[in-house]
């Protein structure tokens, strides 16, 4: 920023607000950006870039992981968004079907699998690409809605009750905010586990098969200039 004639205090000024996963804090701080008439607006992960939309169809979004923005309906198309949103693409709802692919692979015995997903449109697509796969598979599948640590903790330990089991994590905020838990839980019950982010398995945990991206990860940034 420095290096394009951009100094905080002087022409710039940055807000930011962390959600840590809290999908109603989520949209209030999303709110709380846009009434700052900002000139442009950073979105993270998870629902962020939904909440915005949501928010304000005029200040300039910029998206820095969107998930499946055409089918999601933040832009027109890859090639011409449209409207007031741009930015980089993460994840192909594709992408899940491959999780279940290389689970299968690295442990064949499996019959059920589960997957960690935060609530919202991106967890539905997600979803689906793997239930695809799933159903030639003849794979038994159950989601595992991502919420309080308490939920997770009960709900895994009991689909890791039945014999030749295995999880996927979708991407997600929630999935990174519970990352510690959740890699315990497949120690503890022996659950092979593929998961969506890299530092998953730099934590402990059993694979990981996704786009590379920086770590850690803002959820929601504003930015005010007073260039144009």
């Amino acid at each position: 920023m420095q290096d394009a004639g951009w100094e905080v205090g002087r022409n710039l000024s940055i807000e930011y607000r962390w959600t840590v996963g809290d999908i109603s804090r989520l949209f209030r701080d999303a709110r709380e950006l846009t009434a700052l008439n900002p000139d442009a607006i950073l979105a993270g992960v998870g629902g962020t870039t939904n909440a915005l939309q949501q928010a304000t169809r005029v200040v300039p979004i910029v998206f820095a992981q969107a998930i499946d923005p055409v089918g999601n309906g933040y832009v027109d198309s890859l090639n011409r968004p449209g409207g007031n949103m741009t930015g980089f693409v993460q994840l192909d709802y594709g992408l899940a079907g491959k999780w279940l692919e290389l689970l299968i692979e690295v442990a064949p015995q499996i019959k059920r699998v589960a997957m960690l997903r935060e609530p919202g449109p991106a967890a539905v697509g997600q979803w689906a690409a793997m239930q695809a796969v799933a159903h030639s598979l003849k794979i038994e599948t159950k989601p595992i809605d991502i919420r309080e640590s308490a939920d997770i903790e009960r709900e895994v330990s009991a689909f890791a009750q039945s014999q030749n089991s295995g999880m996927i994590t979708a991407v997600s905020a929630a999935a990174l905010n519970n990352k510690d838990l959740i890699i315990k839980l497949a120690t503890q019950y022996r659950l092979p586990v593929v998961y969506s982010y890299r530092v998953f398995v730099t934590s402990g945990g059993l694979m990981s098969y996704a786009t590379d991206i920086i770590w850690p990860i803002q959820t929601c940034s504003g930015l005010r200039g007073s260039g144009s």
